[in-house]
């Protein structure tokens, strides 16, 4: 379940630390059925409902799988962090998959899904990493490549 996940995340200042396997580059990873998967995808799942293709680290530690950090693009520093009025206040895009209204309001669906998960993490107590199996995993066919 994702609690086994979250077991192997610290938060550490802003970023949230990997517990778990690392490659030898420093990236977070865990494997299923002999198939490595990248922590900060499945941490991105968790958030976006969809696996990503590529994602890119604003912090420049590649142990941290905190979504605020991570992002599908290019984007600049000035783009990534927009406040226009078609974004939250942390850049994510207000359309129809990503908003809800509350008290009237535009509520952000990925930020509701970042505080939840660090909730959970905060939580939980840090175990040394299990083995997975692929029902774990969101889609078990999508390896790292």
């Amino acid at each position: 379940m994702i609690h086994k996940h979250l077991d192997k995340v610290r938060i550490n200042g802003d970023c949230w630390e990997w517990l778990g396997s690392r490659s030898h580059i420093g990236y977070g990873y865990f494997q299923v059925d002999g198939h490595d998967y990248r922590a900060a995808y499945y941490v991105w799942f968790l958030v976006w409902h969809r696996w990503p293709e590529m994602l890119l680290h604003s912090c420049d530690h590649p142990w941290c799988v905190n979504p605020e950090h991570l992002s599908e693009d290019t984007q600049s520093e000035n783009e990534h962090h927009d406040t226009r009025m078609d974004r939250c206040s942390h850049g994510h895009l207000f359309d129809d998959l990503n908003t809800y209204c509350y008290m009237g309001r535009r509520m952000c669906k990925a930020c509701a899904r970042i505080r939840q998960l660090k909730k959970l993490i905060e939580r939980a107590k840090p175990v040394r990493p299990a083995s997975l199996g692929a029902e774990d995993l969101p889609m078990s066919s999508a390896g790292l490549g």
